[in-house]
């Protein structure tokens, strides 16, 4: 029976551990075809994606070349894809467990695809399917067929890559997901952060560390910890989340408030969402309020009113279309019409103008 030597394992081993370690497929793919074959060797190996009624939808290939993929016909004619599509079996085969070399000569995919690239001996291995393709790794050389030993070393390897293939999936759609929230987060012009159980920052918006650099200045380089008063304020309220647990007889404590700081006419209100050991942050920037009829002196319509009142409070274009029901390029030219009457070429100023005549008004009421 074949056995694996001791430097076969210490080689599987590192190879596994940093394929755990990738960040995403397009990663994960690219590590495992160019070191695979410190574990088996090879002179081509390949990453892919196969339908069986489409053929080879993406391939990843070193070393690199310009052969075609193969097609559904072709596949039709590959035993291991064949063996795979009918009995689910993606446990290590060469092309000798099922063709001589003659027969495997005759093929079309042999004419085609692997007389070009070289390749008489192929081993692959599939991770089993993963809707709507298969995926799997395919070894070729030239010279010599695939061993036993070989053989051993991918059904060792097999339930392995196709749990770091998972797992880098995963964390590509989390990444995914995280952009599309931070974008999110930035059209309705609020901030977010994710905090470790430690308390410490593991992931901010861009808006989000703006405000907490301006509302809570502090010397020396960035942290990724909280400002102290951000970090007090979340204590008491892990001691508020603590008598909700089922063993505290009652809450003697009453909720903590969103923790709120004022900086001249603005407001930075921060909340607390989730547990202690997966807490996110909430932030929301306001300005002190006026109503549009408050820019009555400024001669905008009562719509250009509207639009420069929540631009005056830090709302975005999306933000305002959602208020007053209005596409974002509809708002856009409302702002550049408001531009042009109050002779600025900025949010800022105009937002500058706005509260101006808001204070004026104020003035000549009291």
């Amino acid at each position: 029976m074949e056995r694996l030597r001791d430097r076969d394992l210490r080689a599987i081993l590192a190879f596994l551990r940093d394929t755990y370690a990738q960040p995403d497929l397009d990663a994960y793919a690219r590590w495992v075809v160019e070191r695979v074959t410190r574990v088996v060797g090879a002179e081509r190996v390949s990453y892919n994606e196969v339908h069986a009624g489409r053929g080879t939808l993406r391939m990843l290939i070193s070393p690199v070349d310009d052969i075609p993929p193969l097609t559904a016909r072709q596949l039709r004619e590959h035993p291991m894809m064949q063996l795979f599509v009918t009995t689910g079996d993606g446990r290590a085969h060469k092309f000798s467990d099922f063709l001589t070399r003659e027969q495997l000569h005759q093929t079309e995919m042999y004419q085609e695809h692997y007389r070009p690239a070289r390749v008489e001996y192929q081993m692959t291995i599939s991770l089993g399917p993963r809707d709507p393709h298969a995926i799997g790794f395919a070894l070729g050389r030239d010279l010599r067929d695939f061993s036993e030993r070989d053989r051993l070393a991918l059904d060792l390897l097999r339930p392995h890559l196709a749990t770091a293939y998972d797992r880098s999936s995963a964390a590509a759609r989390l990444r995914a997901r995280m952009t599309l929230l931070t974008r999110a987060a930035e059209v309705a012009s609020a901030g977010i952060v994710f905090l470790s159980s430690s308390g410490r920052i593991e992931f901010i918006t861009r808006r989000a560390r703006h405000w907490l650099r301006e509302y809570f200045p502090r010397r020396g380089r960035p942290s990724s910890r909280l400002p102290m008063a951000v970090d007090d304020w979340l204590r008491c309220q892990a001691a508020w989340d603590a008598t909700a647990r089922p063993s505290a007889p009652e809450r003697l404590l009453p909720p903590p408030e969103p923790l709120t700081v004022s900086q001249g006419d603005r407001r930075l209100t921060i909340r607390a969402l989730g547990e202690p050991a997966e807490r996110a942050l909430l932030l929301e920037e306001s300005r002190a309020g006026f109503q549009p009829a408050a820019l009555a002196p400024l001669g905008l319509t009562p719509r250009e009113s509207e639009v420069l009142t929540l631009v005056a409070r830090g709302a975005s274009n999306e933000a305002i279309g959602r208020a007053i029901g209005a596409q974002p390029r509809t708002v856009a030219k409302h702002v550049e019409r408001i531009h042009r009457k109050l002779g600025v070429d900025s949010r800022s100023a105009a937002a500058a103008r706005a509260h101006e005549a808001a204070a004026a008004r104020t003035c000549l009421s009291e």
